[in-house]
């Protein structure tokens, strides 16, 4: 156990799904920005504030959100020693990241195809 009783499991846990996350937000950020892409726009700032910004940041904090709705049911989960919560939270967790990041990287690659072969 760590210096703050975490067994080495949910240490181990933990710190998948740090990385999970990150490669995650990073995907869907890069993968909206390229599905949203206006080249015409001078200033940067007009995009980061602009209503495909404001989704951007919506569908970010959701995602951040189901994280820590699963660390809260896996750890709860290993506290009362229902380990199916865990497997449960786990599998969703594996999904949703999936999935917030797949799509936009896809939408992304197609809009930057279109934008090279018009």
């Amino acid at each position: 156990a760590t210096r703050l009783g975490v067994p080495p499991m949910m240490s181990g846990w933990l710190g998948c799904v740090g990385v999970l996350a990150s490669l995650t937000l990073v995907a869907m950020m890069v993968g909206f920005g390229a599905w949203w892409i206006d080249p015409d726009v001078q200033d940067p700032a007009r995009i980061v504030s602009s209503s495909k910004g404001a989704l951007a940041l919506v569908a970010m904090l959701f995602y951040v959100g189901c994280v820590v709705a699963a660390l809260v049911a896996a750890w709860t989960s290993w506290l009362g020693a229902h380990m199916h919560w865990f497997y449960l939270s786990s599998g969703g967790l594996v999904v949703i990241s999936w999935l917030m990041s797949v799509i936009p990287m896809q939408r992304g690659l197609r809009a930057l195809e279109r934008l090279e072969h018009p």
